[in-house]
């Protein structure tokens, strides 16, 4: 294959797990405009499954104040698996950089309405995470 082609992958959610969340708020809380957030997430491949497994926590703050965290997991199949996920010299899985970033865009876009309705009715309902460029998380070897 050269360059000019690129592999067609062939993928799709298996399964959403929203694995909890935790508030914890200061007796002087305000709610503010704007929130930070600093997420944490990490991909899995189970080879015998042709599975790639996207663990996620989004952390909810103000400077050092932490108010919240969501977890949650994200299942995907990979029909081709063996066709698109290829070992490097020392036996790690390489991952390719456009799909890993789109199964972190589908993982975050996921979360951020996991968390609109998790948080809705609470003192931290206007905590809505902003759209996140998915390629800063790119890690693909596994």
């Amino acid at each position: 294959m050269t360059k000019q082609q690129k592999l067609e992958v062939h993928f799709r959610i298996t399964n959403i797990e929203f694995v909890g969340f935790e508030m914890s708020l200061p007796p002087d809380f305000r709610p503010l405009e704007r929130y930070q957030y600093d997420i944490d997430i990490e991909s899995h491949i189970d080879h015998n499954n042709k599975l790639i497994l996207v663990n996620l926590d989004i952390h909810i703050k103000n400077g050092k104040t932490k108010y919240g965290r969501l977890s949650s997991n994200y299942l995907y199949t990979i029909d081709n698996f063996d066709e698109v996920i290829l070992k490097d010299k020392d036996q790690k899985y390489i991952v390719p950089t456009e799909l890993q970033t789109s199964l972190n865009s589908i993982s975050i876009s996921t979360a951020r309405g996991l968390m609109f309705s998790t948080l809705k009715g609470t003192a931290l309902h206007n905590a809505i995470l902003p759209v996140i460029d998915p390629k800063g998380f790119e890690s693909n070897k596994l």
